[in-house]
This record gives C-alpha cells, sequence and structure tokens, in this order.
C-alpha cells in the first residue's frame, strides 16, 4: 500500500464520517413527516433503496479500487449533498426512492473510502481513530432527530435535507484536498471480490456473519422512527425521536462492550453475548406485538442494544486473522457483503409484505441475528487456524 502523505487532516475524516450520521438518519427520520403530509404514499421502499444504494456504493468502490480513495470519498460526499437537495423537494414517491438509492450510493463511496484512509494513517493507530470517527456517525445520527422532533411537521423534511448538504458539501472539499495516497483498496477491482476466498474459510463465515447483521440492523433503523408511531400511537413530531432513540441505543451497546472488551473478555464470547441478546429482543417483540405493544417497542430497544457491536465484533475478528498484504482487499469485501444484507433482508421482507405491525417480520429478525451466533460458533476452529498462519504470528509479536 503507498505510504500516505502525513498532512492527511483529521478534520476532513470527521466530515466525511458525519455525512454517514446525518445520510443514515435522515431518510427515516422523515418518513413519519412525509407520510403525515401525504398519507396516501407508499414509501415501503425508500429504507431498502437507502441501503441499496450503499451496496452499489461500495461496489463501485471495489471497482475504482485504483483511484485514490479521497478522490472518491469527495465524489460520494457530493452525491450526497446532491441527493440531499432532491430530497428536499421530492414529493413523489417514485423520486424519493431513486433518491435515497442516490444518497446511499454516496454513502457507500465514503464509507469505503474512508475506511481505507483512516487505514492509510497507520495500522497501529487505526482502532482508536475509528473508534472517534464512529462515534461523530452515532451523534450525529442521534442530534438529527431530536432537532427534527423540535420543529414543527413540516419542516423536517427540508432541515434534515438541509443539515445532510450542509455537511456533506464542505466534506467533499476537505476530501478533495487531502494528498493521501491510498487507493480504496490497495488492489485492481478484479481482485478484491476474490479476498473472501483469499483469506480462506473464516472470511467467508465472517461475511455471511456481516451480511447477517447489517440486514438485522438496516430492518431496525428503517423502523426506529415508525415504530413510536405505529405501535405507540405517538404524533409524527415524536415519532422522529425513534431514530435518535435507535442511535442511542445502539452507542450504549458498543461503549458497553467496549468496556467489557477492556475488562479482558474475548471478543467471541462478546459476539455471542450480543447476538443472543439481539436474537431474543426480536423473538419477544415478535410475540408480543399484537397483545402488548408497549412490551414489543421495549423488546426492540433491547434488541438494538444486542446489534449495537455486533458489525464491529465481527469485522475485528475475521481482520484479526487476515495477513497485513491482504486486510485491505477483505476490508472491501466485507463491507460489501454487510451492505448487500443490509439490502437483501428489508427487500425481502418488503417483497413478503411484512411490516413493522407484522410479527412474522421480527421473528425473521430474531433467526437472522441467531445466524450470526452459529457463525460465529462454527468459524471459532477457522480462525484458530488463520490466525495461526506465520505473518499472523509476526503481526502479533
Amino acid at each position: 500500500m503507498p505510504g500516505p502523505d502525513r498532512g492527511t487532516p483529521l478534520a476532513a475524516l470527521a466530515l466525511l464520517f458525519a455525512t454517514l450520521g446525518a445520510s443514515a438518519s435522515a431518510v427515516p427520520a422523515t418518513l413519519p413527516a412525509r407520510l403525515a403530509a401525504a398519507p396516501q404514499l407508499d414509501l415501503a421502499a425508500v429504507v431498502p433503496a437507502l441501503f441499496t444504494g450503499v451496496l452499489a456504493g461500495v461496489l463501485v468502490s471495489m471497482a475504482l479500487a485504483r483511484v485514490r480513495a479521497a478522490r472518491l470519498a469527495a465524489a460520494g460526499a457530493v452525491l450526497q449533498a446532491l441527493a440531499g437537495c432532491g430530497l428536499a423537494l421530492a414529493a413523489e414517491p417514485v423520486l424519493v426512492v431513486l433518491l435515497a438509492a442516490v444518497l446511499g450510493t454516496g454513502f457507500g463511496l465514503v464509507e469505503a473510502a474512508a475506511t481505507a484512509l483512516v487505514r492509510g494513517l497507520g495500522a497501529a493507530g487505526t482502532p482508536r481513530r475509528l473508534v472517534a470517527l464512529t462515534g461523530t456517525v452515532a451523534i450525529v445520527a442521534a442530534a438529527l432527530p431530536l432537532v427534527l422532533a423540535a420543529l414543527p411537521v413540516a419542516a423536517a423534511v427540508p432541515v434534515a435535507s438541509a443539515a445532510v448538504v450542509l455537511l456533506a458539501a464542505p466534506a467533499a472539499i476537505a476530501a478533495w484536498r487531502v494528498r493521501a495516497a491510498t487507493p480504496v483498496a490497495a488492489t485492481d477491482g478484479a481482485g478484491a471480490p476474490r479476498a473472501l476466498l483469499a483469506g480462506g474459510a473464516l472470511l467467508a463465515i465472517a461475511a455471511l456473519a456481516l451480511a447477517l447483521a447489517v440486514g438485522a440492523e438496516s430492518l431496525l433503523a428503517g423502523h426506529s422512527a415508525i415504530v413510536p408511531f405505529a405501535l405507540l400511537d405517538a404524533p409524527p413530531a415524536a415519532a422522529a425521536l425513534g431514530t435518535s432513540a435507535f442511535w442511542l441505543l445502539l452507542a450504549t451497546g458498543r461503549f458497553t462492550m467496549a468496556a467489557a472488551l477492556r475488562r479482558g473478555a474475548s471478543p467471541r464470547a462478546g459476539l455471542v453475548v450480543a447476538t443472543l441478546l439481539a436474537s431474543t429482543g426480536f423473538a419477544a417483540a415478535a410475540g408480543a406485538l399484537e397483545a402488548a405493544p408497549l412490551v414489543a417497542a421495549a423488546a426492540l430497544a433491547v434488541a438494538a442494544i444486542g446489534l449495537g457491536p455486533i458489525y464491529s465484533l465481527v469485522l475485528g475478528i475475521a481482520l484479526a486473522a487476515v495477513p497485513d498484504g491482504r486486510a485491505a482487499r477483505a476490508t472491501a469485501a466485507l463491507i460489501a457483503a454487510g451492505a448487500l444484507g443490509g439490502s437483501a433482508l428489508p427487500s425481502a421482507l418488503l417483497l413478503a409484505g411484512l411490516g413493522v405491525g407484522a410479527p412474522p417480520t421480527y421473528a425473521v429478525a430474531a433467526a437472522t441475528t441467531l445466524g450470526i451466533v452459529l457463525a460465529a460458533l462454527v468459524g471459532r476452529g477457522t480462525g484458530r487456524r488463520a490466525a495461526a498462519h506465520p505473518a499472523e504470528r509476526i503481526r502479533h509479536r
């Protein structure tokens, strides 16, 4: 991998990650306002379109793997800004869905490229930097719906769209000025998809686990603003708080798991506990949805806490077993697998006619998260064999 320019500003990375938080929360947080203005609209495909766009953006970044990551990050931020402008004006459901897909494409480009830039700053400090930068994502994602809740319902869409534009535009400028030469995947586009097989069975298992995890997380993210609206009869302005609650619950799970790991807990044991907690929460929600909506909402909160650390645990366990020379390729491929799951599960449930008010929706989510536990247990021996690779023994000295 080409050496990074040590002048790379962390401020640019902070702005790039902040755009991810705005884009992730702006779309679901404004759905109640759009429905309040036009109840006849069918906007069920909006959130799946967002995550389909994320997958497209990650795949584009893999195809353009030799392009400087800073340039791709700038392009992704520009796409988010343009989509934000369009969403402020869009009223027709088809146009909203298309613009959500464009927003997601920009999101995927920024996520992949910004992660490559963080890695390019140096392997030793990557975990610390990513924790801080993903904290920026959570802060923005939680804060935006709180702002919307304090405003008239009619202001939700233009204000959320403006937030995306006002963060994405300076992020694009800052990213364009970054001089780091780090490519997105430090490989050619054809080699990146083969990273799943190049690292052995563990990466294939991790790819499946990430697809399941992001699928469940994107499902709950899409429902986060609708749950208070549909289950608790909250007014549209208060319903937007559901998205803030979702991100705060994810942060609770992440910080709790981080504390446990600092005290010596095993990442794999933590993954099993987190996924069992999420699966139990989803199962309880499915059982209580019709008889006790308040209990179902509380169970979904428990599921969100469990979901919080799953993505980073799976990714960390997998990459710990990958030699340095293949780490960047594996990272890009694993992000793509997660994005695929984020698009596939909500889309499949949508096609099956399952929504917030359907108990089978959360029964499927419970089975999905339980699958992550099984993947973790199946991959246990594989992970140990991979970690025994000579390159890994050298890397961990």
